[in-house]
């Protein structure tokens, strides 16, 4: 498996893939992370991280309060 810091990127090296002829996902999977839509242009589709950043800024500002009172 390939683990891609962006989706952007993880569709590029699909395409790379696909064109040295490797099998998607039976030779290797490709897993990017930002949870970006599979574009039209793409043969197959790249597994997304998808991070709720709002769910986390949210738990995070409880837990400090939380601290905070004690």
């Amino acid at each position: 498996a390939i683990f891609c810091w962006h989706d952007r990127v993880a569709y590029q090296v699909l395409a790379a893939c696909a064109q040295l002829g490797f099998s998607i996902p039976n030779d290797v999977s490709i897993v990017g992370y930002d949870g970006i839509r599979w574009p039209p242009s793409a043969v197959h589709p790249a597994t997304s991280v998808h991070v709720d950043l709002d769910r986390i800024a949210v738990r995070g500002m409880h837990l400090l309060d939380q601290t905070i009172q004690g």
